[in-house]
């Protein structure tokens, strides 16, 4: 069944229910769900940094981390191919209507952003705490949740299909470079992923206005906030990218 455009949010109020096709899983979106695995995000990560700062010697689960990556690109290439399908109706499936997959792969992606969490976890093992930065924190922190309101109040499906497959095309391309980077190989592409990730930020900014102004389903404050969470990041990550350029100058004149 796919509810037709302007009646999506309607009905899902109607059912009484949060997630519109699969209610089963209500419970992984609950209020108090999303918050407190957000917190607890919080609380490990600074926790174990603060146990790590009495160990002298650092943990390098390098095969954990090979897996690990290895995972996050089959499981984000199958997100995005999954997905896909939904670009040819006008790239952001724009008046798209409601429908089953979508919802469900968005929760899937949505899952994802806690297994995402492993990157700090390893951070702070291997005694990163350097990596350990705001932008990374507050990327980590705020994605998710975020994610999780929209499945929560039933507006997760139609055209946000989009934030997930773009999302899901930069993780498999990111966690690509760090699985074959584990093995000593150079990637001489590595600066452009962050341009990448900026230039998906670009187009989820791009995407919000033109639901303000052409989709009937996602309503103007998720759009709102989709615009203004996107001007944060793309803030933060061109600040990193300009910072990683002019340490990757110094580094050039020294040798």
């Amino acid at each position: 069944m796919t509810f037709s455009p302007g009646d999506a949010a309607t009905m899902c109020a109607a059912k009484g229910e949060t997630l519109c096709y699969w209610p089963q899983y209500n419970g992984l979106v609950s209020l108090p769900s999303i918050a407190g695995g957000h917190l607890s995000y919080v609380a490990i990560i600074f926790g174990l940094k603060a146990v790590m700062a009495n160990v002298e010697a650092p943990f390098d689960p390098k095969l954990a981390m090979r897996i690990y990556n290895l995972t996050q690109v089959v499981l984000s290439v199958t997100m995005a191919v999954s997905l896909a399908p939904y670009l040819l109706n006008g790239v952001f499936n724009l008046n798209g209507g409601f429908n089953k997959d979508i919802e469900f792969w968005i929760l899937v992606h949505y899952g994802s952003k806690y297994l995402d969490m492993f990157d700090s976890l390893f951070m702070v093992l291997r005694k990163k705490s350097d990596q350990l930065t705001f932008l990374h924190v507050y990327h980590h922190l705020t994605i998710g949740a975020i994610w999780g309101l929209l499945l929560h109040f039933g507006t997760a499906n139609g055209t946000a299909f989009y934030g997930a497959w773009i999302n899901s095309v930069v993780h498999a391309l990111m966690y690509f470079h760090y699985f074959i980077t584990s093995f000593g190989i150079h990637n001489p592409l590595k600066k452009y992923l962050t341009q990448f990730q900026m230039a998906q930020f670009a187009t989820c900014m791009l995407h919000a206005v033109l639901v303000i102004f052409v989709d009937r389903q996602i309503t103007t404050p998720w759009a709102l906030l989709q615009l203004c969470y996107h001007m944060t990041l793309l803030f933060l990550f061109a600040r990193f990218y300009n910072a990683d350029r002019k340490k990757e100058k110094r580094s050039k004149r020294i040798e």
